[in-house]
């Protein structure tokens, strides 16, 4: 009895570290795909928009330069350092954006966005965006697009040709405040729930 007590517990010791190496692993995965996402996000503005723009992961550093921005001129009030370690805690199908732009060797902080791929890989969801509030920014207009292009091609690096299919693109639960800016933008598809709302950028498909 004993001998089998201690065969289970070394079972449950060797899965338990598989468990652990595994999901080591996908994160380091995610984190090459993070990596490649916001480099080529940064090519395709340079391409179409010829701005140069660094973009970033949401660590402590731009956490910090947010600080930096005009405070009583903010439209919201996200504490970028919880959402920050949000995206950590939830693991490795998470995406956090920080774009730069200015003068060479002194690029601005000019926007942070936050996405996630809800549970079920049903939707990438854009969960917090928030752009400079300085009047004059170099990306002044742009980092609304700018993010929806990088969770586009995260879900395209995420997804095979066939789940990237089912796989939509939403904006969720978008403040009341802002909903003038997503209309301008081409954004008009709202749903509203019992918990939740949201704007369909793209519809996933049905499986």
């Amino acid at each position: 009895m004993r001998l089998r007590h201690n065969a289970r517990f070394a079972w449950k010791k060797v899965m338990g570290a598989r468990l652990a190496r595994d999901f080591l692993n996908k994160c380091e995965h995610y984190k090459n795909i993070c990596a490649d996402v916001r480099l080529m996000l940064s090519d395709a503005v340079l391409q179409e928009r010829r701005i140069r723009v660094e973009v970033r992961p949401i660590n402590t550093d731009a956490v910090c330069d947010s600080h930096a921005w005009p405070q009583a001129a903010r439209h919201v009030n996200w504490d970028w350092e919880q959402i920050r370690r949000k995206l950590f805690t939830y693991g490795p199908r998470t995406l956090g954006l920080a774009f730069y732009a200015g003068y060479p060797g002194k690029p601005r902080l000019c926007g942070l966005a936050a996405a996630q791929v809800s549970p079920h890989a049903r939707w990438l969801s854009l969960t917090h965006l928030e752009s400079s509030p300085e009047p004059r920014h170099p990306l002044k207009g742009l980092v609304l697009p700018m993010a929806m292009l990088g969770l586009s091609l995260f879900k395209t690096q995420v997804s095979t040709e066939e789940t990237a299919k089912r796989i939509g693109l939403r904006v969720l639960n978008p403040l009341p405040d802002a909903l003038d800016c997503y209309c301008r933008s081409g954004y008009t598809g709202l749903v509203r729930e019992k918990n939740l709302s949201y704007i369909v950028v793209q519809p996933p498909a049905e499986a």
